[in-house]
């Protein structure tokens, strides 16, 4: 009887584990680019192969294989309707970490934002331990950001957009983040 009760309670908390949204089956991320695009688990291979034949084509990376986003006008903006803030670790804090991400969203005409990729500059060199975790940070907040779509005439649309997320340190431990990450 205790086995029984002890492997109830193995199974149980084990599925109160949160999963992380890079191990989910909706959603990609390519660690090498820092890209994270949300995908359909039932054409989840489909999605990534045409996501790496598209990085071999384009600074972009994704591109759905429909319209060409980036020429797609519209009248009214996509607005903001919730915005999720990123995790800002007490180790970057305490290391002095700030700066500015600018994330390109891919917002569809639901609202959701199917990809988000930071925009570097110049990547001069690899990101660090807590500069990585600070980007994947604010991929899982834009990942979750919902917005009222972009609008051509009546007709919502799917657009590309420029976001900025600043990590601001009170304090006069600053450490700048790389030159990377700020265009």
């Amino acid at each position: 009887m205790k086995t029984f009760l002890f492997l109830i309670l193995i199974f149980l908390s084990g599925c109160l584990v949160k999963r992380h949204i890079f191990h989910d089956p909706h959603f990609f991320y390519d660690k090498d680019n820092y890209t994270l695009i949300r995908v359909n688990p039932e054409t989840r291979d489909e999605e990534i192969k045409r996501y790496n034949e598209g990085l071999k084509k384009t600074i972009v990376a994704y591109i759905p294989p429909k319209p060409d986003l980036d020429s797609i006008s519209y009248d009214t903006p996509p607005r903001p309707k919730k915005i999720v803030k990123p995790v800002y670790s007490l180790e970057a804090k305490s290391m002095g970490y700030y700066g500015t991400v600018i994330l390109k969203l891919l917002i569809d005409s639901t609202g959701v934002v199917c990809v988000a990729k930071p925009i570097f500059s110049n990547r001069i060199r690899k990101l660090d331990r807590i500069e990585t975790k600070l980007v994947e940070s604010v991929l899982i907040a834009a990942i979750q950001f919902e917005f009222i779509p972009a609008y051509h005439g009546e007709k919502p649309v799917p657009v590309w957009v420029s976001f900025p997320v600043r990590f601001v340190l009170e304090g006069n431990k600053k450490k700048r983040f790389s030159p990377s990450l700020v265009p």
